[in-house]
């Protein structure tokens, strides 16, 4: 719940307009997400739950170096033993998830949102 004045800040992978289908796809299906919601999608939730909106920033150009990082490192890590099947499976998993997230990241169709909202003084019950 959120009470009036109280502030809430949101960071998360948001797609971007240069996102397709098939991208979204493979990102939601690799972490068994619903969808991806743009930077503006987000704000339209937001807002319609009576939320000022203080601040909204696309900050994945800003820390793109780290996509370059995820994806030198994805699958080095990943192919590593595992001592036993299940935690091969797991990295095989988590290869697949890195993997999506930094090919789409470094291609911009997907990157990082940053909103600040606020619940405004005078409106009534918590946002839930």
């Amino acid at each position: 719940m959120l009470r009036p004045g109280g502030q809430l800040i949101i960071s998360d992978w948001m797609r971007t307009q240069q996102m397709g289908v098939l991208d979204e796809k493979k990102i939601t299906a690799a972490w068994n997400l619903a969808g991806l919601e743009s930077l503006q999608s987000y704000e339209a939730l937001l807002r319609q739950q009576g939320l000022e909106i203080n601040r909204a920033d696309d900050v994945g150009a800003a820390v793109l170096p780290n996509a370059r990082i995820m994806a030198a490192l994805t699958l080095p890590l990943a192919l590593e033993p595992g001592p036993d099947a299940q935690e091969r499976n797991d990295r095989t998993r988590w290869r697949t998830q890195f993997s999506a997230l930094a090919s789409a990241w470094l291609a911009r169709r997907l990157t990082i949102g940053v909103i600040h909202g606020r619940k405004p003084e005078g409106m009534g019950s918590p946002v839930r």
